[in-house]
This record gives C-alpha cells, sequence and structure tokens, in this order.
C-alpha cells in the first residue's frame, strides 16, 4: 500500500518491476544498478539508459522509467573439417542458414 504524501518512482524491465523506491515530493530520484537482461539464442543485451531518466531528477508524483536495452546479434563460428584438414569456415549471425562445403572444396 502506497504511503501518503510520498511518490512511487517504479524501474522497469519489459513491463515488470526491477525496483521500487517511495520519496517524498521534489526528493532526488536515485536510479538503481544498472539491469542485466539474460541472452537468448540469438542475441546479448546491454543496458543503455532508463528513458525518461535524467541525473539529478526529482520526483513529481509517481514515476515509472523503462529499461532500455541494445540488442547485439550473437554470432557462431562454423568450421567443417575432413579428419584434420579445415575445408571451409563460416562466421554466421544466430538464426542463419548454414552453407555445407562441396565435395571440390
Amino acid at each position: 500500500m502506497p504511503l501518503t504524501g510520498y511518490d512511487t518512482i517504479k524501474f522497469l524491465i519489459n513491463g515488470k518491476i526491477y525496483e521500487t523506491v517511495t520519496v517524498k515530493p521534489g526528493q532526488k530520484i536515485s536510479a538503481p544498478k544498472n539491469p542485466e537482461k539474460e541472452s537468448d539464442a540469438y542475441n546479448h543485451y546491454v543496458f543503455i539508459k532508463w528513458i525518461g531518466f535524467e541525473p539529478d531528477m526529482r520526483a513529481t508524483g509517481n514515476m515509472s522509467f523503462n529499461a532500455e536495452f541494445k540488442e547485439i546479434k550473437r554470432t557462431y563460428t562454423i568450421k567443417f573439417y575432413n579428419d584434420t584438414t579445415l575445408l571451409s569456415e563460416q562466421k554466421l549471425d544466430a538464426g542463419a542458414a548454414i552453407s555445407f562445403p562441396t565435395a571440390a572444396q
């Protein structure tokens, strides 16, 4: 239950609460530590900022800030060998089609 006379500040990741702070109106808001977003099979994620949040910002009522992440494609190196001889090597983004080497290679 919110405290009377205080502002509730929410920091969100994908619409879910990462951290909530309660401050007096006009009080300086401190952002939480930078969050991490778990990598998936296709991407890594790097925290960029809390959208709308500025350093030295003060509470002006209940406020919410969403995390912004940069999406970085995962890449993989695929190597084809014939015993110990490297036949082909490909650097591919996650999900890209693999081109198998032909017999002439």
